[in-house]
């Protein structure tokens, strides 16, 4: 059985609540996720409601809305009061601003950098048990690197989003590493204009 591939679907059957019959289609491989997850949805009230107000987020907010509003909207729907920034020292007037922007949004905002102590780092276990103590509801992801964000997050126990995806080689944008690829021309090229006829 080839492994689930749903960058290879172009018909997102799925959506609409439908599915394709490829060996690469997670909703006809295993349809068992979904029942389970609808099971999990009914049970589970945050889950649930965090699962409701993503969508109603989604289809308000969908080329409308910054990210940054996307985030303010689902803590007040989800009725958080209480938001972590976590974020690298090159990004320090960034995370500035985004705190006070959740601030002047109504939220009691905590913010923490990484690299304390760089010469004897502080362990990501222990950074977060430290950042748990002021009880975050929501950790707000604004610029951590790769590796840090990884070790970090294992330890959150909280719902996490990410704000700034920290790139300082492309000024904070890694999309754009695809985007100027050679790769990435070829295959606009094949699907928008060799197959939808688009130019």
């Amino acid at each position: 059985m080839k492994p689930v591939q749903c960058s290879s679907c172009f018909k997102q059957s799925c959506v609409g609540g439908g599915h394709q019959e490829k060996d690469y289609c997670s909703s006809h491989v295993h349809p068992e996720v979904f029942v389970e997850a609808k099971k999990i949805y009914a049970e589970d009230t945050e889950t649930g409601l965090l699962a409701k107000h993503a969508a109603v987020i989604e289809s308000k907010g969908y080329m409308v809305w910054p990210r940054l509003k996307d985030t303010i909207e689902l803590a007040r729907r989800m009725d958080y009061q209480k938001i972590a920034i976590l974020f690298c020292p090159d990004l320090a007037r960034e995370a500035k601003k985004t705190c006070r922007i959740l601030e002047e949004s109504g939220f009691s905002v905590t913010s923490r950098v990484c690299g304390i102590k760089k010469t004897k780092p502080q362990l990501p276990e222990s950074l977060m048990s430290e950042l748990k103590g002021h009880g975050p509801e929501l950790i707000v992801n604004a610029g951590l690197c790769t590796p840090y964000e990884t070790e970090i997050l294992q330890y959150a126990g909280v719902p996490v989003t990410t704000f700034i995806a920290r790139d300082k080689r492309l000024n904070h944008y890694p999309a754009s590493a695809i985007y100027a690829s050679e790769k990435w021309r070829d295959w606009a090229k094949e699907i928008y204009r060799d197959k939808m006829g688009m130019e």
